[in-house]
């Protein structure tokens, strides 16, 4: 029984990690290589430009702590 929630969890971990990774690399075409594009873009929206970049930051900081968490949660399974 252990062993199936620990391959649940590895499981949830993976896809977690897919799907952050999977939005870095979302995140890295549209940056591409010209941040002063971006730049240009968030001032042309103001404020709603800024919104986003704080909303994007608060989502990836979320996935990171669930990803953290959920690994501890394994360890302690695995060492038990």
């Amino acid at each position: 029984m252990k062993l199936a929630t620990a391959g649940l969890s590895m499981l949830a971990v993976l896809l977690i990690l897919l799907y952050i990774v999977n939005a870095g690399t979302e995140l890295t075409r549209f940056l591409g290589n010209n941040v002063k594009l971006l730049v240009m873009d968030v001032i042309s929206y103001g404020e709603e430009g800024f919104k986003l970049i704080k909303k994007g930051l608060n989502v990836s900081k979320e996935l990171s702590n669930y990803s953290i968490a959920i690994s501890k949660e394994i360890y302690e399974i695995n060492n038990t």
